[in-house]
């Protein structure tokens, strides 16, 4: 899963193994939040006011939901409950091609139809292995791999130790986080302090990110925006335009409503001023020369792919959204020809003509590489953590039937592959007798 809590703490470190405060004994999970992301599970940044969130990625269980991973037309299904101890050993059984072996070579990852495939050593043109992978969302990887604030380097070794050592060869990280850090409900420090301004020590920490994933064969997708408040966001940039004075949080923040601040946020789309100093990000991201490795980013096999944003939505301005969608993606194709280029999407969601989201059409933009989807049974409410017993089989059934009407047509009539990039389930509830779970 995206491994994105909106809960938020303001020391600048997290410990390992801390508890997710939004699903402690004796507190109901939050309801009426499809229209956003609220308390997923989260493996740690820093965070501001509330509480800190964190695991041990060596820790890592697939707890209930089906676990499913798609590249193009390729899928795994495990039964629910046959995976609780998820491993390296597990997933090196599924077969020989579902960890991708680098070898000597490492190229650029590339789309083939509805499949990707590494490229072959004869450069472009050349295709290779069918590229097939199982990964994680390590969101605040920049963070932690920082030399300031909230870095830890020492534990950023280890959890991508753990994590090859499960068979995790893909994270999806966030290449922008914006503040002002005395902002709430955001990760912080942010990368991005004001328009054109860095944290030298957030770039510093996605360059020793990069450095330290391409030495266990790992690749990226780096997420370029966030529809959502916390890692500052779309909203952010608004801000910084002159286009609001302040941003409308969603809950937890007092008073805060999910649809205010999700039809905000999309008047980004029609922003010039906005939408130029988000491009002007972008630009700079690009064009940055790694540290450690001495490459552009543009020409770091490391790197599979770019993300227009997290979970961008339309709502009623859909036409201003599949424009920015299609100018963003030209950009970035323009500026780095050698990458995939996404949009970030949930896919559907539980109603799309409400989120303002059209799966094919934006997906089958000449620009876009691969089609995304993300599943959140709780979240969007088919799940009741409180009540499993009732509500599981039918969020089981809704869940894969999301799941095969994407791939369906992101395959059929969109000809690109999909990617399951989010998914997530709460953790088992024992009704707060015992005071914690059986993972802690």
């Amino acid at each position: 899963s995206e491994a994105t809590s909106r809960a938020t703490g303001s020391a600048p470190g997290v410990p390992e193994g801390s508890t997710n405060g939004a699903q402690r004994r004796g507190q109901r999970p939050r309801t009426q939040i499809e229209a956003a992301e609220s308390a997923r599970d989260t493996r740690g940044t820093t965070m501001r006011r509330g509480h800190r969130v964190g695991d041990d990625v060596a820790r890592a269980r697939v707890v209930g939901l089906v676990s499913i991973f798609i590249v193009g037309s390729v899928v795994m299904a495990v039964k629910p409950g046959s995976c609780d101890n998820i491993d390296g050993d597990y997933i090196r059984s599924v077969g020989p091609d579902w960890v991708n072996a680098t070898g000597d070579h490492f190229g650029f990852v590339v789309r083939d139809g509805t499949k990707l495939r590494i490229e072959a050593e004869g450069g472009p043109g050349s295709i290779g292995k069918e590229y097939k992978y199982l990964g994680v969302n390590y969101w605040y990887g920049a963070n932690v791999a920082s030399k300031g604030p909230g870095g830890d380097r020492q534990r950023l070794e280890r959890e991508l130790d753990n994590l090859a050592e499960m068979g995790v060869t893909n994270l999806r990280v966030m290449a922008a986080s914006e503040g002002p850090d005395s902002e709430p409900y955001r990760m912080v420090p942010a990368m991005q302090i004001s328009p054109g301004v860095y944290n030298e020590d957030v770039l510093d920490g996605l360059d020793y990110l990069l450095h330290e994933m391409r030495k266990r064969g790992m690749r990226a997708v780096m997420c370029l925006g966030n529809f959502w408040a916390w890692s500052g966001g779309l909203g952010q940039y608004l801000v910084w335009a002159g286009d609001a004075s302040r941003i409308p949080y969603h809950p937890p923040a007092p008073g805060g409503s999910w649809r205010t601040y999700s039809e905000f946020i999309t008047r980004f789309y029609e922003s010039r001023k906005a939408m130029s100093l988000y491009h002007d990000h972008i630009r700079y991201m690009l064009n940055r020369t790694n540290e450690y490795s001495g490459e552009k980013y543009v020409d770091d096999p490391t790197i599979m792919s770019w993300e227009l944003a997290n979970e961008p939505r339309g709502l009623y301005r859909y036409q201003q959204f599949l424009k920015w969608v299609k100018t963003t993606s030209k950009l970035i194709k323009e500026l780095d020809p050698n990458h995939l280029v996404t949009i970030g999407l949930e896919g559907d969601t539980p109603d799309p003509s409400a989120s303002g989201v059209n799966f094919v059409e934006l997906h089958s933009v000449d620009t876009i590489d691969y089609a995304t989807a993300h599943i959140w049974i709780e979240n969007w409410e088919w799940y009741d953590p409180w009540h499993a017993a009732a509500t599981y089989s039918t969020a089981l059934r809704k869940a894969l039937e999301y799941l095969e009407s994407h791939t369906k047509r992101s395959r059929e009539q969109i000809g690109k592959p999909l990617v399951l990039e989010e998914f997530g389930i709460a953790r088992d509830s024992d009704g707060g007798n015992s005071g914690g779970n059986r993972y802690d």
